[in-house]
C-alpha cells in the first residue's frame, strides 16, 4: 500500500511541474520551446541531451508522460532542505561528477526496471563556452544490457538564453530536437558505433548555431570574469574588468562589447566571439604547457581559498592562501599549511557552481574557491595537464 502511494505521489508530482515547465520557459525567455524530430516511445528507455542551462534537465523531460528519473551532480543535492526535497520527489538522484559511481549506476538500472525513462547528460557537466564537451562511456554498454531505446536530444539556444556563469537571462527561443535509436538498432551495434552516433547527434556549438537566432539581454558580461582571463589583443592575465556589456583590459585599454548572442560587435582580431574567446585561453595554457620546465608556474591565483560543503549547501572555509600550478605538481600555499600534489595523481577536475574547482586525490576530494580570480583560468591548466585535449579529439573520456 505505502510503494503504491508512493508511485501515485510521484506521478501527481511530476505532472504538475511538467505542466508548468513551459510557463516558466516562456516567462524567463519569452518564447515557448520548440520541439523536432521522433516523438517519444513508451518507456523504458535513456534520454541524452547536451547540457548548458539549468533547466536543461526539465527542458527535455517535461516532454514525457511518465515521471523521469534523472542523474544530476551530486553537489545540486548539497542545498537546503526544500530543494532536495524537490529533487528527490520530482525523480532526480545524484551521481559524483566526472567519476565513476556505482551507486549511481544501480540506481540508473533499477529506475529503468522499474519502467521509468532515464535521464543522463553525458557530459556529465554544464558547457562554459557553448560547445559540447567530451562524453563520459557507458550508456551505450547500459543500454544493450538493459534493451531500451536511447532518445537523444541535442538543444539549441539554451546555452545563449542563460550561459552558466551568466547573473541574467536573455529572451530568444530554445529548440529542441529529438531522434531515437530503438533498441533492436542498439543491440545490432557495438559500442564505439553507438557511442559515435551519440556524440554526432548531440555535439554541438550553440554560439555559432545560435547566431541568426536572435537574443537579447542587459548586463551581457555579468559573471564572464569567472571565464575569461586573458585579453585578446595585448594577451595579458587578469587585467580586465567587465561592466555591463563590455570587457576593457586595464593593461592595454582595449574595449570589447558583446551583444546577446555573443557575438563581439567590433572585433578587432580573429576572436569574434566568446567561444573563440575561450578556444584561444585553452591554446595559450596548452602552448605554455608544452613550452614549461617543471619548475615554470604555469598558473598561479592569489587569494584561493580551500574549502568543503555540506549536504545544507553551506561553504566553509579551511584555508587561505595562493594556488600554483606547474607542469608537475600542484602546490597550496595556505595560511596554515602547505598542499603539493603531483599533477598525475589528480582525477576528474571538474568545476561546482561558479567558482569552485574540484578533484580527486588519493580518493579525497579537494575544492578551491575563487572569489577574486578567474575559476576557469586553474581549471582550463589542470584539465590540459590531465588529457582534456586527447578526450576533446576523441568526442570521450576513458
Amino acid at each position: 500500500m505505502k510503494k503504491n502511494l508512493k508511485k501515485l505521489w510521484r506521478w501527481f508530482f511530476w505532472k504538475i511541474n511538467s505542466g508548468i515547465v513551459p510557463l516558466i520557459v516562456w516567462a524567463k525567455y519569452g518564447k515557448f520551446l520548440k520541439f523536432e524530430g521522433d516523438k517519444l516511445p513508451k518507456a523504458p528507455y535513456i534520454m541524452l541531451s547536451n547540457h548548458a542551462n539549468l533547466l536543461d534537465p526539465w527542458i527535455v523531460c517535461h516532454a514525457s508522460k511518465t515521471p523521469v528519473s534523472i542523474m544530476m551532480n551530486e553537489d545540486g543535492f548539497k542545498a537546503p532542505f526544500f530543494r532536495r526535497w524537490f529533487l528527490k520527489n520530482i525523480g532526480a538522484f545524484p551521481k559524483k561528477k566526472g567519476l565513476s559511481d556505482i551507486g549511481s549506476m544501480k540506481r540508473s538500472i533499477s529506475e529503468i526496471k522499474a519502467n521509468y525513462p532515464l535521464m543522463i547528460f553525458p557530459e556529465g557537466q554544464t558547457s562554459w563556452d557553448g560547445e559540447t564537451q567530451p562524453i563520459y562511456p557507458g550508456i551505450e554498454k547500459m543500454s544493450q544490457k538493459l534493451n531500451v531505446s536511447i532518445v537523444m536530444h541535442r538543444i539549441e539556444g539554451n546555452f545563449i538564453a542563460h550561459p552558466w556563469w551568466a547573473e541574467d537571462d536573455r529572451k530568444g527561443q530554445i529548440i529542441v530536437h529529438r531522434k531515437i535509436i530503438d533498441a533492436e538498432t542498439v543491440k545490432s551495434k557495438n559500442f564505439e558505433e553507438i557511442r559515435g552516433e551519440i556524440i554526432n547527434y548531440i555535439k554541438h556549438n550553440d554560439v555559432e548555431k545560435s547566431k541568426n537566432n536572435k537574443f537579447s539581454g542587459k548586463n551581457l558580461v555579468s559573471g564572464m570574469e569567472n571565464l575569461l582571463w586573458i585579453c585578446p589583443s595585448c594577451k595579458e592575465l587578469e587585467k580586465l574588468k567587465f561592466e555591463k556589456n563590455s570587457i576593457i583590459c586595464e593593461k592595454c585599454k582595449k574595449e570589447q562589447t558583446f551583444n546577446a548572442n555573443l557575438y563581439l560587435e567590433n572585433p578587432e582580431n580573429e576572436i569574434t566571439n566568446l567561444y573563440e574567446w575561450v578556444k584561444m585561453q585553452k591554446n595559450f595554457a596548452r602552448n605554455l604547457i608544452e613550452n614549461a620546465k617543471a619548475d615554470e608556474i604555469l598558473c598561479e591565483s592569489e587569494k584561493a581559498r580551500l574549502v568543503q560543503s555540506d549536504y545544507g549547501g553551506l561553504i566553509a572555509t579551511l584555508d587561505f592562501g595562493k594556488l600554483r600550478i606547474y607542469k608537475e605538481k600542484l602546490l597550496f600555499l595556505g595560511d596554515s599549511a602547505k598542499i603539493e600534489i603531483a599533477v598525475k595523481n589528480i582525477v576528474a577536475p571538474v568545476f561546482q557552481r561558479k567558482n569552485i574547482v574540484q578533484f580527486e586525490h588519493e580518493k579525497n576530494e579537494l575544492k578551491f574557491m575563487f572569489l577574486y580570480n578567474s575559476m576557469m583560468k586553474p581549471l582550463c591548466f589542470l584539465r590540459e595537464l590531465t588529457g582534456w585535449q586527447e578526450a576533446e579529439k576523441r568526442g570521450y573520456f576513458i
